[in-house]
């Protein structure tokens, strides 16, 4: 199976990878 990337799978990954700049979930 080849892994493909959704929009959601994209938001998620830019969560996990941004986790270390709290400025991606400033409110």
């Amino acid at each position: 199976m080849e892994p493909v990337l959704s929009l959601e799978d994209h938001v998620r990954i830019g969560l996990i990878t941004s986790a270390a700049e709290p400025e991606w979930f400033r409110p």
